[in-house]
């Protein structure tokens, strides 16, 4: 499970439009509040900024940020997403009480120069560069998961514990993307047998081509009527999205 404080980017995010019609995919449109300057930026006028959030499950979470400048000059801000894993099982998820659960795990290095040696806290690297962090957590049967989290478009340019930090300068008229995937892992090895694709749009890609191939095997009914029409669109995305739910658990492994 992933969460990510949007709180802590530069400024807050106002939401202007947003569609999950897709079932595993999410689109959001936000543009930016007033945000007041200070000695080294320029203050940035509100809905002058357009920020498109992509999400698609597909083996992993892709996720992207399209950054847009409508304003006439330069701007420069910075932004963070911060990431934590609770890693809570679908029965806690739906309200029940688990007496017992696992251990969260953190990476570590040991400071040098020390009479003894001093475990801190690693800031969440794997590579040391920057592109990957990891949220790990062992479950009462001793298995270890990880949520390995890669920067695939830009890498950030500082990384404070879980949190990944960009300074954007955008010029007028210009955009940018960041964007990550994360793949959940099971005793290091990747939890789902389906492969994961590289990038968002090679995810979003192998969704349709999936789901075209679903549709192709089923029955697709239509009539004159329009509001009947969605209705019955509604009802095949439901029987799509049980579909995948269903291959999904049989297919891969379930773990405490």
């Amino acid at each position: 499970m992933l969460y990510k404080d949007f709180s802590s980017l530069w400024f807050q995010f106002h939401n202007r439009s947003s569609t999950a019609q897709r079932g595993f995919a999410l689109s959001v449109l936000c543009a930016n509040p007033y945000i007041v300057g200070d000695n080294n930026r320029a203050s940035i006028r509100a809905e002058t900024i357009s920020i498109q959030r992509d999400l698609v499950l597909q083996g992993g979470l892709f996720e992207e940020l399209t950054l847009t400048n409508y304003n006439t000059q330069l701007v420069e801000f910075e932004l963070s997403l911060s990431f934590e894993a609770d890693f809570a099982d679908l029965f806690e998820i739906l309200g029940k009480v688990r007496q017992q659960t696992g251990t969260k795990l953190r990476p570590v290095r040991l400071l040098e120069k020390t009479s003894e040696p001093i475990p801190v806290f690693n800031d969440g690297l794997i590579n040391g560069e920057g592109e990957e962090l990891t949220l790990a957590y062992q479950g009462v049967d001793q298995l270890l998961m990880e949520s390995r989290i890669h920067f695939y478009q830009r890498r950030p340019d500082q990384v404070k514990g879980y949190t990944a930090i960009w300074q954007v300068t955008l010029q007028p008229d210009a955009t940018q993307t960041l964007g990550y995937r994360l793949q959940p892992f099971l005793d290091n090895h990747l939890a789902f047998l389906v492969s994961i694709p590289a990038t968002l749009h090679q995810a979003v890609a192998k969704e349709t081509m999936e789901k075209q191939q679903w549709r192709d095997g089923v029955t697709c009914i239509r009539t004159d009527n329009q509001a009947f029409n969605q209705i019955i669109e509604r009802a095949e995305q439901d029987t799509y999205r049980e579909h995948v739910i269903r291959w999904r658990m049989k297919n891969n492994p379930v773990v405490d």
